[in-house]
């Protein structure tokens, strides 16, 4: 419903509009757009408005240990190819540094390669080893 979509979707919509442009020729505003089909979000810790500290205690969390367990079952599993747009250096720990090398050594993970809370998906922002270019051949290859 359009409710629900207001409540995040739009968010994703605005920071996936030109890579849906690029990749599929449309907008990503359309409803049953083919982008929602291709991309998953994974979040490793939710949303907080002001600046926290990643700690031991959020480690333990279930929902913490069940994505470190979805993220390496992906890793290990499938061929997917991963997006980090924030929080590298916690995202390299989920990982491990062993499967994180391999993955970047194998063209599987994709980050900006800069710091920065902008999570919009462009040239601009994804300029590391033309991150934005790989996505987009990604998906048109889906």
């Amino acid at each position: 419903s359009d409710y629900s979509r207001i409540q995040g979707d739009f968010y994703w919509e605005d920071a996936l509009s030109t890579l849906a442009v690029e990749a599929y020729g449309k907008s990503s505003t359309e409803k049953g757009h083919p982008i929602y089909e291709d991309v998953a979000f994974l979040q490793l810790v939710g949303y907080h408005s002001v600046k926290f500290k990643y700690s031991a205690e959020l480690k333990h969390l279930p929902s913490t240990i069940f994505t470190n367990l979805l993220v390496k079952h992906l890793a290990t599993k499938t061929d997917k190819t991963f997006l980090v747009l924030r929080s590298e250096t916690h995202w390299r720990e989920v990982f491990g540094e062993d499967l994180w090398r391999q993955l970047e050594s194998d063209g599987r993970i994709i980050s900006k390669g800069h710091c920065g809370m902008s999570q919009y998906i462009t040239k601009g922002n994804l300029k590391k080893d033309n991150g934005f270019d790989k996505l987009v051949t990604i998906l048109k290859r889906q």
